[in-house]
């Protein structure tokens, strides 16, 4: 299966598709200090392969392609 990452910020919605986790996950981290989070110290609300962020502030959610 193929999968893609929507990168959402609480502010603006969808800001990014990334095809890789690594990719969300960056842009994720990249996005948290413009609403007070240090990803460094700060817990976590979703951390799976499915959903990674911070709730109410900056995420993604995995979802499937299909060919």
């Amino acid at each position: 299966m193929k999968y893609v990452y929507l990168v959402y910020e609480e502010c603006h919605g969808l800001v990014m598709v990334c095809g890789s986790e690594m990719g969300a996950i960056n842009k994720v981290n990249g996005l948290a200090p413009n609403y007070g989070i240090d990803p460094e110290t700060t817990p976590l609300d979703y951390d799976s392969h499915h959903r990674y962020g911070w709730e109410g502030a900056v995420y993604f959610t995995r979802e499937v392609v299909f060919d």
